[in-house]
Formats: structure tokens, sequence, C-alpha cells
């Protein structure tokens, strides 16, 4: 019998099924392997060489799955939450399964670097070697979440949470900085300016388990009245959508300011998976929609729905100790339907 366990245990396969049969009854046993992958309390850890003795390394990688950037990098501040509750070192590495990853960029094979300072740079060249090793799992995320009932709310609790690890994270590299900074400095001047965010084109597909697409005409109609009764000057308006760009500036000739550089569709195509012969198309595109977050989070108000955008902006906003002086979130709830989003983006 002894050899008989000895020569299953050298065919991995067989030995698996041996013992998964063995524990067909013993759900605690079965749910922990079925689960093992996205487990978020199970920590594996591995040991690669001899670098970086004494840190518990958390390698937090993109998620990929046709991930717009903020649904992205708002699920990376989770797994920083998370690795700040369990005492890991975080290093953030988006490698070709980022939406945004592009070829043409040759400065670096870590599209996070594109646009921010790398999260303890100092592990880059080493954690090829490093000593004890976890990588991050979705199921993390998820646990943030579920420990401050979020969903797509934004309790004070979670936003004082994020906020924190992104005043101590996150930080644009130099070069993408002083540009970002001149860029809203130029578009907003000192001008009393309400933000509005718009989420087009394939949002308004409402797909299954994503907020309910809040309409133009809705968006209007708040933005008319805060005009009149809040004493803003100007309107800043970042949106992914031709439709909206039209329609505020008829309802607002002379007021609304936005950029000009930004790729925008007039159907139901995500615009982050275009393609365009401009040089850096793909790394351009996360260009944008980072510059138009940091530029609603520098405006005195904001009117919106539902959106990781907007999410990130009031995040980025409460990261350096400020609030919106007028702050509306359009909610029209959540879609449950069988349109999901992954399918129609293949």
């Amino acid at each position: 019998m002894k050899k008989i366990r000895e020569r299953l245990k050298e065919n991995t396969i067989l030995h698996f099924f041996v013992k998964a049969f063995k524990h067909i009854g013993d759900k605690e046993y079965l749910e922990f392997f079925i689960n093992r992958e996205n487990a978020p309390l199970l920590l594996e850890f591995e040991t690669r060489g001899e670098n970086c003795k004494g840190d518990c390394i958390y390698l937090i990688e993109e998620v990929g799955e046709g991930y717009g950037f903020f649904a992205e990098f708002h699920t990376m501040l989770q797994k920083l939450i998370f690795a700040e509750h369990f005492h890991l070192k975080p290093y953030v590495h988006w490698g070709k399964n980022f939406l945004y990853y592009d070829e043409e960029i040759e400065d670096t094979a870590n599209a996070y670097e594109y646009l921010f300072e790398a999260i303890n740079g100092e592990l880059g060249d080493k954690i090829g070697k490093a000593d004890l090793l976890t990588m991050a799992k979705m199921g993390q995320a998820g646990w943030v979440e579920e420990r401050y009932h979020r969903g797509y709310d934004l309790s004070p609790e979670y936003l004082e949470q994020a906020a924190d690890v992104y005043k101590r994270y996150i930080r644009l590299n130099v070069k993408v900085s002083e540009r970002i900074q001149e860029e809203i400095s130029g578009i907003l001047g000192d001008k009393k300016t309400l933000a509005v965010h718009y989420r087009g084109t394939d949002f308004k597909m409402n797909y299954d388990n994503h907020p309910v697409c809040v309409t133009i005409e809705q968006e209007l109609e708040l933005v008319q009245a805060a005009m009149k009764d809040e004493g803003f000057e100007q309107i800043f308006l970042a949106t992914d959508d031709k439709a909206a760009i039209a329609a505020f500036e008829t309802a607002f000739a002379g007021k609304v300011v936005f950029y000009r550089d930004v790729v925008r569709g007039d159907d139901t195509t995500s615009v982050a998976f275009s393609e365009s012969d401009r040089r850096g198309h793909h790394y351009l595109l996360a260009y944008e929609v980072l510059r138009d977050m940091l530029t609603l989070s520098s405006c005195e108000g904001l009117i919106a729905g539902v959106s990781q955008v907007t999410i990130c902006a009031r995040i980025a906003k409460a990261s350096k100790g400020k609030t919106y002086r007028f702050l509306r979130i359009i909610d029209n709830g959540k879609n449950y339907n069988n349109k999901k989003f992954k399918s129609l983006n293949k």
C-alpha cells in the first residue's frame, strides 16, 4: 500500500484526482480548492531568490480582461489598501494584458510607469529574485469592497482609506506631471469652474452589473440649475461622447471648455478599444483620461453619473485634503441583464 501511495504521488494529475475523490463529501475542502485562485486571505508565497530579505512583497499586476483605465487603477488602489492592512510591500507592474499597453513606448516595459513613478521602485530589478513574494488576487480588491460595503458607493470610511493610499503611493512621473499641470492651468485659468463628466459611447449599452447610463438631458438639467444658483463661471466637460460636446456647447455657448485633442466616439463603441495611426495611440488614450480625471478633481464643483472616472476624481481630490463645494452624483441604479461587457468588446 505504501508503494502504491508513493507511485501515485509521482503522477501529479492522478494524485490530484484521487485526493479530490477522497474528499468528495468534504464541502470545506472542496471549496478551498475551487476558490483557491481568488480566496482573498489565502496568501501563497514563493521564493525566487535571495533579494529583498525581510520584505513580504505583494506584486500587483494588471487585471486585463478589457478593464478601462480607471477600473484598472481603482482596483489597484483597493489592492494597495489590502497590502497596507496586512503589512505587505506592494509593487505594481502592468504588462501586455493592460488595455493601454503600447508597444511604441520603448522607455519601459511596465505600462504603469508610462504615467506614474514606480511604487517601491527599488524593487523593479530585484523582484525576479525576491526572497518572499505573493501575487495580488482580484478577490483581495473584493475583500476591501466588502469591508467597507462599497459597491459603486463612496462611504466616508472608504473615501478616507482610498485617499490615504493615493496620497502616499500615487505620483505622476516628472514628464507627465509637468505637462498635465500646465494643461490644467491653461484650460481652467482662475475661473470658478463646474466639472461635468458624461460617460457615453458603449456605456449606453447598459452592461450587466454596471450603473444605468445617465442621459445627457439629466446632466444638462442639473448643470443649468448649478450655473444659475451656485455662481460658476464656466464648465469643464470631460466626456468620451461627441454628442455630449455638441449638446453642452449649444446649451452653454461660450461657457464650456474641454480638451480638443481627445479621441471621442459617436456610436456605442468604446473609445478604449479604438485604433488609430497616431503614434502612441494606446498610451495617449491613457494619458487623456488621466488628464480628464485630474482636471475634474481640480474644479470647485462636480456633476456626473456613477463611473470609475468620477470615483477616482473624488479620491484624488480627497487625497489633497479637499472636497467639492458642490457635488451631485446621478445614480440611476444598476443594470441586471445579460449584456456582458467583455463579450461586447472581443
